[in-house]
């Protein structure tokens, strides 16, 4: 990305308190340039991000240049009202010839809605993903509200079938079983991040995760990898698609968000669900890492 400076109509954000927001967005700057930056907050954490913010618009006049930053309020409470602020902003409407997507403190759901309204938009998706140097040691994330289906990319769920689970898990046990217990299916696939990093060997779900009566397959995928695990778990969800209802969710590194979207437009029998928390922590990443960057072809939606 650096080699060739790339220009891009529009950087749609979610601001956020981690460090790494900011100091990527500044890092995301000096490597390409935008016409405008979308920056969403969300309402209930508004004071949390307030100093970030206020950073975003000091940085955007340290470019200058033409950049314009446009920030808009959503709420984890309302999704329809925020499907259609970014259909508003993202979709059709907004003749956006090419985007830039920053995964790095966006909600899962947010990151698939956008794709979705920008490939209606015909928009040329790329992403990057800013990881941090460390995340904290003792909880994330925690109270995980209900499992919802993402709008448009919920599937087709046939009520005669049996369902069938697939997650990519992360650190945070509760919202797992959440998402079994909500959604009782008779198969459950976990997909935990394979190596060291952040400790992933011991932090995250896997193996011991149990849950009565219900088998469980586990595997290994590389978020971080080229494809973000797409490969693996393209088997899982080709051969169960064929007999159960197939439900999608990523609690592990983002880049898994852009694998689980590819997957459903190949698949659009399947939905992608969204669990998100009622608290998060306020020193949830420290510091910042390398950046990931991709890009999604435009032939990768079926609509």
């Amino acid at each position: 990305m650096t080699a060739d400076r790339k220009t891009f109509d529009t950087i749609v954000t979610v601001c956020s308190w981690e460090p790494r927001f900011l100091l990527g967005m500044r890092r995301t700057l000096r490597e390409c340039s935008a016409k405008t930056i979308l920056a969403y907050f969300l309402g209930e954490y508004g004071d949390r991000t307030k100093e970030a913010r206020e950073g975003l618009r000091e940085l955007v006049r340290e470019q200058r240049s033409s950049l314009v930053l446009k920030e808009r309020e959503m709420t984890f409470a309302t999704p329809t009202a925020a499907w259609e602020l970014l259909r508003r902003d993202v979709g059709p409407e907004s003749a956006f010839g090419n985007a830039l997507v920053d995964l790095t403190t966006m909600p899962r759901e947010i990151i698939w809605s956008t794709l979705f309204w920008l490939g209606a938009a015909g928009a040329e998706r790329h992403y990057v993903y800013n990881r941090p140097e460390s995340y904290a040691k003792d909880w994330l994330a925690r109270d995980p509200n209900d499992p919802r289906l993402v709008y448009k990319l919920a599937g087709l769920l046939d009520v005669g079938r049996p369902t069938a689970l697939g997650a990519v898990t992360g650190f945070d046990e509760n919202r797992c079983r959440q998402a079994v217990e909500f959604y009782e299916p008779t198969r459950v696939v976990l997909a935990a991040q394979g190596g060291r990093q952040y400790e992933n060997n011991v932090r995250n779900v896997g193996p011991k995760f149990a849950a009565d009566g219900i088998p469980i397959e586990h595997t290994l995928v590389n978020a971080y990898g080229e494809d973000h695990g797409h490969g693996v778990l393209r088997g899982f969800v080709e051969k169960l698609a064929k007999s159960h209802n197939v439900i999608l969710c990523s609690f592990g590194p983002k880049p898994s968000a852009i694998a689980l979207y590819r997957l459903q437009r190949e698949f659009p029998q399947c939905a992608l669900a969204y669990i998100g928390c009622k608290e998060y922590n306020r020193e949830y990443s420290a510091g910042l890492g390398p950046p990931l960057w991709g890009r999604l072809a435009r032939q990768e939606d079926s609509e």
